[in-house]
């Protein structure tokens, strides 16, 4: 977003961390939940009464026609171009050295800070920070949408309840559309205001990653179990089944059923935060998303090829903990 213009995002982003100006941050932050909130209210509005529930069943495959095609054929383009291409150029380019291609600057992960530091931590120091980090924000947010999206789900039998789930699908959604450099920032100046070496000390990282990610776990969540027939519930209770064993018993096989990519989706998103974690990040506890952009931030050769080489590894990671998450759905299908 700069030099030139720049969007709300980066204007909250820049007004704080370059100028220090909280109240212009504090402006910008305030007219982008106001458009957002707007935008999800009207989108929930109109979505509501075409939502349906997903089915669990083994999807029939349909012969491709000539109608197909097309779409197929733009889709795929899309995919090359728009994502294929930028990860094959930069990992490409991570392997470029002086003496050509090789894995110098992977190397340099291992051994070195990047020069112009002040700090002694390596990249290699900072992916393990974020993983632990990334691990506990994705025990934080699959406790909270698991919750949250059995609250969703239920059959609200009184109108009261059911504007109050309305709201609260309309409410889990904001961390979407809201920068998460506005969610960065909302927490540090309200824990400023409270205890300011808090806001800097690392604690509060987990919490805003898991604020990020917890739309998105919801929504993998909520599908699942609105597929489960409130029939089922009704019948186990008239059985003589508590709610805890309802709860086991009928909604239980289904979240077990999406907990596996719910998990790798939240891990991957608290792993690869940045907007948020500079803010509330510990200068003694750096993420590698906050070390790549401090490694582009200080000039010289070794310093670029470590952040491309650090991006790849972050990537790589990521990638796989989807990977691995996505594979756990099929074997609990099977046993359910």
């Amino acid at each position: 977003g700069s030099p030139g213009v720049g969007t709300l995002e980066t204007e909250v982003f820049r007004q704080t961390q370059t100028f220090l100006d909280l109240r212009t941050a504090a402006v910008f932050s305030a007219l982008q939940v106001v458009f957002v909130l707007a935008s999800v209210w009207l989108t929930q509005r109109l979505s509501h009464r075409a939502t349906t529930a997903l089915r669990l069943q083994h999807p029939v495959r349909q012969p491709l026609t000539r109608t197909d095609w097309f779409p197929l054929t733009a889709t795929m383009f899309a995919v090359v171009v728009i994502i294929l291409l930028p990860m094959v150029t930069l990992v490409e380019r991570s392997l470029i050295t002086d003496d050509g291609y090789g894995l110098d600057n992977y190397r340099l992960l291992v051994t070195s800070s990047g020069s112009g530091f002040a700090g002694g931590t390596t990249a290699a120091q900072a992916l393990e920070h974020s993983l632990k980090i990334a691990l506990d924000a994705t025990i934080i947010t699959l406790i909270a949408a698991m919750l949250i999206s059995l609250i969703i789900t239920r059959d609200a039998k009184h109108p009261i309840l059911a504007r109050g789930q309305r709201f609260l699908d309309t409410f889990i959604m904001l961390p979407m559309g809201v920068s998460s450099v506005t969610i960065g920032f909302g927490f540090l100046v309200s824990i400023h205001a409270v205890n300011p070496a808090l806001g800097q000390s690392g604690v509060l990282v987990p919490l805003a990653q898991a604020v990020v990610a917890l739309p998105l776990v919801v929504r993998t969540l909520v599908p699942v179990l609105a597929a489960v027939d409130p029939k089922q519930r009704q019948a186990a209770a008239v059985l003589g089944a508590p709610p805890a064993r309802v709860l086991r018993t009928i909604d239980g096989p289904y979240l077990l059923r999406a907990m596996g990519l719910a998990a790798g989706l939240s891990f991957s998103v608290a792993l690869g935060e940045f907007g948020a974690t500079s803010f509330l990040a510990s200068p003694d506890y750096q993420t590698l998303p906050v070390y790549i952009v401090r490694l582009l931030n200080r000039p010289g050769a070794d310093n670029f090829g470590m952040a491309l080489a650090a991006a790849v590894v972050l990537g790589i990671v990521a990638s796989i903990a989807l990977l691995l998450g996505d594979r756990i759905r099929p074997r609990l299908r099977r046993s359910a």
